[in-house]
């Protein structure tokens, strides 16, 4: 009974990832006519999305200048990682997890009193979200294009430092006397680290064009807009916000690709 029960189990699945299936057969003057119907999507897995994101960086710039540092370009890569499903209750209808991280930076060597530092700014961009996809054109039991949104939670992370490239005592960054003020400190060690955070809703609506390659392997290609909304001020670590602070965000076109292992329909 146990073997029968998952045999019928796996045969729904398949049958449920195939595209188009008959649904009645009518007898008109001594010919057969079939109904032709294609079920609703189907799909459920795991898979990995390089997401190439394209911030304005001119505020971050105006920061990186200041500190004698080169200029951001170019596309900020993104890790993601989901799990996809369709849960059924609505037709075409997909529900995804995902988790992804990304920092982008610049690095340049700088003299001080004869000795040699690393001086590097870095962006980065760290976000969990839920996105809902519908599947609004299935161009074949293969190919299908949909349109969804990613909404989620994200923090934002500005950071700068400052190190001998022979190597900081540890003492020399967490340095007391530094944090309480001694000149003679200051005028010796110039081993520095800052870093600001900001928190933010996050939107993001995209169109994605997805082929199964085999019921068990898709590939997705797609593009949107990423938004950041209620954004909180920039803040230190311990919550103290930072005034002044030019309106660095991570919104932008952003593309991906991403490859999925489950079963998906084909």
């Amino acid at each position: 009974m146990i073997r029968t029960f998952f045999g019928t189990a796996c045969l729904v699945l398949i049958l449920a990832a195939c595209g188009p299936v008959v649904l009645q057969a009518q007898e008109e003057g001594g010919e057969e006519e079939y109904v032709v119907e294609r079920l609703p999507y189907f799909g459920v897995g795991a898979g990995y999305v390089r997401m190439f994101a394209f911030p304005d960086y001119d505020p971050i710039n105006d920061v990186s200048s200041r500190l004698g540092l080169g200029s951001f370009s170019g596309p900020m890569n993104l890790d993601v990682f989901g799990l996809t499903f369709t849960p059924g209750f609505i037709p075409n209808l997909r529900i995804g997890f995902y988790g992804g991280l990304g920092t982008t930076q610049i690095s340049r060597q700088a003299r001080l009193q004869d000795t040699t530092y690393t001086r590097t700014i870095y962006f980065t961009n760290v976000f969990g979200a839920i996105q809902a996809d519908y599947a609004a054109i299935q161009v074949s039991s293969a190919f299908t294009i949909f349109a969804g949104v990613m909404l989620g939670y994200g923090r934002n992370t500005l950071g700068a430092s400052q190190t001998s490239n022979a190597g900081a005592n540890f003492f020399d960054v967490f340095s007391g006397p530094i944090f309480q003020g001694d000149t003679a400190t200051n005028l010796t060690n110039f081993n520095r680290f800052a870093r600001a955070l900001s928190y933010h809703v996050l939107v993001y609506p995209t169109v994605n064009f997805e082929y199964t390659l085999t019921p068990n392997i898709m590939v997705r290609v797609g593009a949107g807009y990423n938004t950041s909304i209620r954004a909180t001020p920039w803040s230190d670590e311990g919550g103290v916000e930072l005034l002044d602070a030019p309106s660095i965000s991570a919104n932008g076109f952003a593309a991906q690709i991403g490859i999925f292992l489950g079963l998906f329909q084909h």
